[in-house]
């Protein structure tokens, strides 16, 4: 119990999916897990967790060591899955977390805070929650240190036309789809355009069209 950096993912059209292909779903699932033990081992301050088509990083602490930890393990687990054309939606928070690996019992406000804060955004995308943003400050993690500090404010969409900047304003200035933070989205671009193109839900075109514009928004020409 305590204090820790919690990154909590899901998989975009995932109810969809188990629906119309049990196999297709498994697949994803199976590609999903296999990528988060790929990333864990090499920072040894992370847990990783998951059930259905939640997955689950974790901090042993609030600490900044613990930050740069997640951060890169969290944006390239994002990054992995979209080319590998599984469009996830996520967000980092900073509470109170309780890991029983043994039990597999995940509990605390870090965990829910995450979860709400994912679920609420209407885009494939991660983002700081609040509480993430409030120790990113505390800390006084340079901008150079933190790919969410580079960018400028912008209003994550959310489901039934809500504004994150109505839930917390702070919220506004910490949003990222990966592959803006390099200067040039152009590979995730055309992975979210071929996956829109794909879908026949004009839900979940939606998702990608927001997250298309975030990326023509912040990308810049090489």
């Amino acid at each position: 119990m305590g204090k820790k950096w919690v990154a909590c993912f899901d998989i975009l059209g995932f109810s969809k999916l188990t629906k119309s292909s049990l196999v297709s779903a498994f697949c994803q699932v199976e590609r999903c897990v296999l990528e988060a033990r790929q990333k864990s081992p090499f920072h040894q301050k992370l847990g990783h967790a998951w059930f259905s088509d939640t997955f689950l990083f974790y901090a042993e602490d609030d600490s900044e060591g613990s930050f740069d930890a997640i951060e890169f393990v969290s944006t390239n687990f994002f990054e992995m899955l979209l080319l590998l054309n599984i469009p996830l939606r996520g967000a980092m928070a900073c509470d109170e977390f309780y890991a029983d690996e043994t039990n597999r019992i995940f509990i605390g406000k870090a965990l829910v805070d995450a979860f709400h804060f994912g679920e609420k955004c209407n885009w494939v995308g991660f983002v700081l929650c609040p509480s993430a943003v409030c120790q990113i400050e505390k800390l006084n993690i340079p901008a150079t240190r933190s790919t969410y500090s580079r960018f400028k404010l912008w209003d994550v969409p959310t489901k039934q036309n809500l504004c994150v900047f109505h839930l917390h304003r702070t919220f506004r200035t910490r949003a990222l789809l990966c592959g803006a933070r390099f200067g040039n989205g152009s590979q995730f671009m055309r992975e979210l355009k071929a996956m829109s193109e794909r879908t026949a839900s004009p839900k979940d075109k939606v998702k990608y069209a927001n997250s298309i514009q975030f990326l023509n928004h912040f990308s810049i020409p090489k």
